[in-house]
């Protein structure tokens, strides 16, 4: 169906196929529901730019980093013209988008986008959350020779990974 159903069937069956760890066919479930989403409410809306980052999601993990890049970038478009430039959808999506800049080997553009993430997440009381974008930041400076930031970053990443500690002692 070219439908919102036929959007969150294809969805679901991504999802389910990315639990069952079989990227392929969740890559192409989520294509699916990504085509159909274009098709019927158009790039610019929310449940577009949810499909792109699904997708990319998939795409970051088979390594398509150009391609997840792109999809990435349509979507904060959408995500900053609908929530605006302090939103945790923005923060999230920018602390993907500088993990792929870091892996494209583009220091100067992940410090940029995991700088806005970690200015979003602190400012909302939520960086022990979001340790992830701290380390990776942490990363960026180091690639860059700003070790002195990096190294405050990399303290404060390890300190809230450990706040975070399983419950479990043998984890």
């Amino acid at each position: 169906e070219q439908n919102a159903l036929g959007v969150e069937i294809w969805q679901h069956l991504g999802d389910t196929y990315e639990e069952l760890q079989n990227s392929l066919e969740a890559e192409a479930a989520y294509r699916q529901s990504l085509d159909i989403a274009l098709a019927r409410f158009g790039a610019n809306h929310p449940r577009t730019s949810a499909q792109q980052q699904q997708l990319a999601n998939v795409l970051l993990g088979a390594g398509k980093l150009a391609e997840a890049e792109r999809l990435l970038s349509l979507a904060q478009d959408s995500l900053l013209a609908r929530w605006g430039p302090d939103s945790t959808q923005l923060a999230e999506q920018e602390g993907m988008r500088g993990m792929v800049a870091l892996e494209r080997d583009e220091p100067a553009e992940s410090e940029r986008l995991l700088t806005d993430s970690v200015r979003i997440w602190r400012s909302r009381n939520e960086i022990d959350a979001h340790a992830a974008d701290l380390c990776h930041l942490a990363q960026a400076q180091n690639e860059m020779g700003r070790d002195e930031q990096a190294d405050g970053n990399r303290r404060e990443c390890l300190d809230a990974l450990r706040g975070k500690a399983h419950p479990d002692p043998r984890s």
